[in-house]
């Protein structure tokens, strides 16, 4: 099952179980374990009878019979995380415009409560910032971190890493222009980012001899879509190497691709001057003809089909 799907049935499953489950409080624990926390969902108003009304209200209200001044929620590790991964999971359903609206009210609302708001600020950036957590959402996160440096909750030195990771997120966020890259080629020659043809570009950093860095290569080199526009010229593929072990990346250049612009950073400005945030390597920008980003570190899938579903209307 491709990825979208996998995400999509998931998402299903949960949607019905949450608008199932509304007004209920979960089933009580089997005889002879301890009760943990339980956070009651919100009661729908009958009114509201399409899913997305209804939806929009479950969202909305979730934390509505969340004591937020009740810490000992911050000892019980996994139900705060239940209680914050269904929430994600609802979320994720809305339009992303809504959803952005509504993902930093966790951290408003635990204002009176520095040190709820920091658990739960850390989990939000587990779940939204992690790069292996299935909820992983830059833009969802941008709010929980606005949030945190607007609230009096908290002090000047708490502020410092939401900042730091605020200024991260909006590098090269989708829409913006991607900031230019100078690279170097392995005969010496050298080019700009910003200079390389196509209807698309496709911007990888990869680690020659990283075992997913291999995955996501022989996966590209696999795909029959990006083949097809890599051939014709409409996809441009840059794969570049960010650090400075160059022997090691001269080894492993007989493995790459000639259809691609394979080079390294000879200037060291993603690492040093952090005109990109890696989070993990790989990582894979896409971006559209005026190096415009349309999708920031995002699955390989989803580059994939964004491509199988655009690609055809650009050429048109």
């Amino acid at each position: 099952m491709e990825w979208t799907a996998k995400m999509k049935l998931f998402f299903q499953l949960l949607l019905l179980a949450a608008l199932a489950g509304c007004g209920a409080k979960s089933s009580a624990p089997p005889a002879g374990k301890p009760a943990g926390h339980e956070l009651p969902l919100p009661e729908i108003p009958a009114m509201l009878a399409d899913d997305s009304s209804r939806l929009d209200y479950l969202s909305a209200h979730y934390w509505d019979g969340f004591d937020f001044k009740d810490t000992t929620w911050i000892a019980d590790t996994a139900a705060l995380e239940q209680a914050f991964a269904d929430w994600t999971g609802i979320l994720m359903k809305l339009p992303a415009d809504r959803a952005c609206e509504l993902s930093g009210d966790v951290i408003r609302q635990s204002g009176e409560s520095p040190a709820m708001l920091l658990r739960l600020a850390e989990i939000a950036e587990h779940y939204f910032n992690n790069p292996n957590s299935p909820f992983r959402n830059e833009s969802l996160f941008i709010p929980v971190l606005r949030a945190m440096l607007e609230s009096d909750a908290i002090g000047g030195e708490e502020k410092l890493r939401p900042q730091l990771l605020l200024d991260a997120a909006m590098k090269n966020r989708p829409g913006k222009h991607a900031a230019d890259i100078v690279y170097t080629t392995a005969s010496g020659g050298k080019g700009r980012l910003s200079r390389l043809g196509g209807d698309y570009l496709l911007l990888l950093f990869y680690n020659p001899g990283c075992a997913d860095c291999a995955r996501v290569l022989e996966y590209l080199s696999k795909s029959q879509s990006i083949g097809e526009l890599l051939r014709s010229r409409r996809l441009t593929l840059l794969a570049l190497y960010p650090d400075k072990d160059l022997e090691l990346w001269r080894k492993y250049l007989p493995e790459m691709p000639d259809s691609w612009v394979v080079a390294y950073d000879a200037e060291q400005a993603v690492n040093e001057k952090e005109t990109y945030v890696l989070p993990a390597i790989p990582t894979l920008y896409l971006l559209d003809r005026d190096k415009r980003v349309l999708l920031k570190d995002a699955p390989v899938e989803q580059v994939e089909y964004y491509l199988k579903k655009h690609a055809a209307d650009v050429a048109n």
